[in-house]
């Protein structure tokens, strides 16, 4: 699928009409793309964890990588994969225990 561009801002104002703010934000993008969103966002958030499944869009969205903020993580996975690791890292640090 091809970026297409947005150039009268209305995905990320409706975004806001209906409440998101990333201003300061820890963000987690699930089904990501290529990041045709994301670019327009990632900048105003302190940290964002991008993730897809999808090949073709994680070749995608690594080649515009130089164009990308720091605080950009972009995770091809699943977000069954992502909450399952996610999870197990949580218990191995403590965090949470399973079972009780």
């Amino acid at each position: 699928m091809a970026v297409r561009l947005d150039p009268a801002d209305e995905e990320i104002a409706a975004l806001g009409r209906v409440g998101a703010t990333f201003d300061g934000r820890c963000v987690l993008e699930i089904g990501c793309g290529e990041g045709r969103i994301t670019r327009r966002y990632a900048v105003r958030a302190s940290s964002v964890v991008a993730i897809d499944p999808d090949p073709t869009a994680v070749h995608a969205f690594g080649a515009h990588a130089r164009k990308w903020p720091e605080h950009l993580e972009f995770l091809p996975l699943s977000f069954e994969v992502y909450a399952m690791t996610t999870m197990v890292n949580l218990q191995l640090r403590g965090y949470v225990r399973i079972g009780g």
